[in-house]
């Protein structure tokens, strides 16, 4: 409590901003939630802002800038309703309008599931940028990691690794909460749910001291739910066919009345991904030259399960429970052939490695939330617990060739992983004025990781390399938030404070004597968000925002388990891993929804980058911290609309990248490079039931440690009808038409070694989805119990 009291003193000032509330009723006098409600400038219907109305039927839009608007409320078998203008300026800061009722568009039509508007690709707010999945025609086709990775400002790395506007350590949520997975995990987590489960990602960049602090970016992920009062649901269904096959089914159920609420979401996927990687490398001491082809195939079923219950105890009361499980077997094969060309002579090696095994998580959520009379007062809590199981086993077949074939003693690996989760965390908002607020907030969770790996020559184990390594991390924090608003002017500080403590043991057995490492640290992480209306409208708009961020590495990271990867080949953990902090600064300026242009600086230390060590004639990669870097981007954005029917987004950077003072193994490690990114989409609306699109996205140079990237680009297209006056859709689409998001990279500070990589991937896809939406409206009769209560606390 003491430092909660302390970080409050910490910040000047407590703010809210202006704001528009009301309730959406049917002519019953019943709530409708889920409505949709537009914020539009009443001089050019720009829109402004967009929500859902709650559960119980209410909304707010608040930081609304000084102007003149309109609201425009829509909802399924509902005639549209457009307000008078509405007036917001000092003088009238916090608008609360009485119950709007919607009437009824005909019986015909409440039995049907209708779009009422057509939502943008790309929406823009003060903190964040919101990307609506559903514009993208081929999303009902692709799992969720392939959406991010057309998504502008995104990228994959052939590692898993997601970046946001060229930043790594990508903090990813799902529905506001962590998946604490990373790498490769995450990317496995992320191609086992449907693109056709996604609503909308929200791209942050400096996210607010509210936010875990692990992380230079975050991306939250939001799934589908509908908050109409009825039954409604939807189903896809996908096949997509490359050089191998692979498909979807997942099937959405939301069922609200009254006080009760359920939701459900099921997926399965069987999925098949192929990959083919060549390396040649160059000894200089011994003038050898060796090439080395891996053909990797991997293929899996998911199946997952995500439930989900609401109960409103009162109007201002609720709590809810969600459960997710999901299991993920997996068959792995990689061929490879390594052909080595010496002075003296010529050999060849080739052989298979083969893998299985299963994943399987599961989670509970529970959450409350209270409300106070207050507008904008409110207290939240929630508790998670997450296991994740996987169970795996590899076997490795090598041969050499000289004159006589040889086989080497097969390789036989036992990996066992076992990771545990508690969190626990609350919030607190209070307004303390028409235009003040303050909130504060703390967490804890407890992190325990349990790796058994046992490696086999032939049938007797090699102790010298098998290993039980046991990790765990408890991490607390506190945090505290201002806003304040002015004519033009609003701010928002915060500061978080986090402290961990982390313990790591290798258990020896009778060939490894054991080891231990411990680590005790806090942390202050600061961060403010300033923006300044330029007109009194709000149409122009420039902001600045900063922020202290860090790193902390994967539980897997940390392991030093030795894993066979080909003959010269091999990967390890690194348990003398320290956390990364980066400080990040953004300059942006914004016109409306049309167009912005942003300036963003970040310098890092103790960056975690995958190293290469060369020991004879051996590649041994690792996890590392190299000492310093830095990067700094502008980069633009704008939507237009050319003519009727086609709108194009555009998204365009140039960065510099540079590490500073670095050394890895002995070598000097200090690359820089310019680099630039473009994606482009459109959007093209042919007639009512016909649309398309055409995206395009180029990726420049870029810098991972000792590999640099050399270019890509590729470009996608689709084609989407509607079918039964929009309840159902068909979508073809074709992505990387000419076959060319292909990975070619170098490495740089390797001692005495030239090396290049060359990858392809399973990237140029045809691809067929169906989806399907379904509902039935409760026609209700009579008011709720609280409805003059509810009518006389918004008026």
């Amino acid at each position: 409590m003491k430092i909660l009291l302390f970080l409050c003193c910490l910040l000047p000032g407590y703010v809210f901003s202006q704001s528009i509330s009301g309730t959406v009723r049917d002519v019953r006098q019943e709530p409708l939630p889920g409505a949709s409600v537009r914020l539009l400038s009443a001089r050019d219907s720009a829109q402004v802002n967009g929500v859902v109305t709650s559960s119980r039927g209410t909304f707010v839009f608040e930081r609304v800038p000084d102007g003149i608007f309109v609201l425009k409320i829509t909802s399924l078998g509902m005639k549209p309703y457009v307000s008078t203008p509405l007036t917001v300026d000092a003088a009238h800061p916090r608008i609360a309008l009485p119950a709007i009722i919607l009437l009824s568009a005909g019986d015909k039509q409440l039995r049907e599931v209708t779009v009422t508007a057509k939502r943008p690709l790309i929406e823009t707010e003060l903190d964040k940028t919101i990307v609506n999945v559903d514009a993208m025609i081929g999303s009902s086709s692709q799992n969720s990691l392939e959406i991010l990775e057309k998504t502008p400002g995104v990228s994959v790395e052939p590692n898993g690794e997601i970046r946001l506007n060229g930043m790594s350590s990508v903090l990813v949520l799902i529905d506001g909460k962590p998946t604490y997975l990373s790498g490769r995990e995450l990317a496995d987590y992320l191609k086992s749910l449907p693109g056709g489960a996604l609503d909308r990602l929200e791209l942050i960049t400096n996210p607010s001291a509210k936010y875990d602090a692990n992380g230079n970016a975050v991306i939250n992920i939001r799934l589908r739910r509908n908050r109409q009062a009825g039954i409604y649901g939807s189903f896809s269904t996908n096949y997509n066919q490359g050089i191998v096959g692979r498909g979807s089914q997942s099937a959405t159920l939301n069922y609200n009345r009254r006080k009760l609420s359920l939701s459900g979401i099921f997926s399965y996927s069987k999925d098949d991904y192929w990959s083919l990687d060549r390396s040649n490398r160059t000894y200089l001491a011994s003038g050898s030259d060796v090439t080395v082809r891996n053909e990797n195939r991997s293929r899996t079923h998911s199946l997952t399960a995500r439930l989900g219950l609401d109960y409103a105890f009162s109007e201002r009361t609720n709590a809810g429970i969600s459960v997710e499980t999901g299991s993920r077997p997996r068959n792995d094969r990689q061929d490879y052939r390594s052909v080595t060309r010496t002075r003296k002579a010529d050999s060849t090696g080739f052989g298979r490695v083969t893998s299985d095994g299963d994943r399987d998580n599961v989670s509970v959520y529970a959450n409350f939330q209270h409300r106070f009379r207050q507008s904008g007062h409110e207290l939240s809590a929630e508790a998670n617990y997450l296991s994740f199981r996987n169970e795996s086993n590899q076997w490795t077949d090598r041969y050499t060739e000289t004159d006589t074939l040889i086989r080497q003693p097969a390789l036989h690996y036992l990996l066992p992983t076992r990771t545990t989760l508690y969190i626990a965390k609350a919030d607190y908002q209070l307004p303390l004025s028409k235009t003040a607020a303050f909130e504060a907030g703390a967490k804890w969770n407890s992190a325990s990781n349990d790796n058994d790996f046992r490696s086999f020559v032939g049938s007797e184990e090699d102790y010298t390399r098998s290993n039980h390594f046991l990790y765990d991390e408890q991490i607390s924090a506190v945090y505290t938030n201002a806003r304040k608003s002015w004519k033009r002017l609003k701010a928002q500080v915060g500061l978080r404070l986090e402290h961990t403590n982390l313990t790591g043991r290798q258990l020896g057995n009778r060939e490894v004597q054991g080891s231990r490492f411990h680590r005790e640290y806090s942390s202050l992480f600061p961060s403010g968000t300033f923006s300044y209306s330029l007109d009194s409208a709000g149409r122009h708009t420039l902001s600045l925002s900063a922020s202290r961020r860090i790193n902390r590495p994967g539980y897997n990271q940390l392991n030093p388990f030795l894993f066979y990867v080909d003959n010269y080949s091999y990967s390890t953990g690194n348990p003398t891993l320290l956390p990364a902090f980066q400080n990040q600064f953004e300059l942006s300026y914004r016109h409306g929804q049309r167009w912005g242009l942003q300036f963003r600086y970040g310098r890092f230390r103790d960056i975690i980058f995958s190293t290469t060590e060369v020991v004879g004639e051996t590649f041994i990669s690792r996890p590392a911290n190299v000492a310093a870097g830095q990067i700094m981007i502008l980069s633009g954005n704008t939507s237009l609309n050319p003519v009727k029917g086609w709108d194009c987004n555009i998204n365009i950077a140039a960065a510099h990248m540079a590490l500073i003072r670095s050394e890895i193994y002995g070598q000097q490690l200090t690359p820089s490079t310019f680099t630039a990114r473009f994606s482009v989409y459109n959007r093209f609306q042919f007639s009512k039931l016909w649309s398309g699109e055409l995206t395009g996205q180029f990726n420049g140079r870029d810098i991972n440690g000792q590999i640099i990237r050399r270019s890509r680009y590729g470009v996608n297209a689709g084609i989407m009808r509607k079918l039964w006056n929009d309840k159902g859709s068909i979508r073809l689409s074709v992505d990387d038409i000419f076959y060319t998001m292909k990975a070619r990279s170098y490495a740089v500070a390797l001692a005495g070694t030239e090396a290049s990589f060359d990858s392809e991937y399973d990237t140029r896809r045809v691809a067929l989805a169906f989806t399907y939406r379904f509902g039935k409206e409760i026609r209700k009769r009579g008011k709720t119990e609280n409805s003059d209560e509810e009518r006389q606390r918004v008026n």
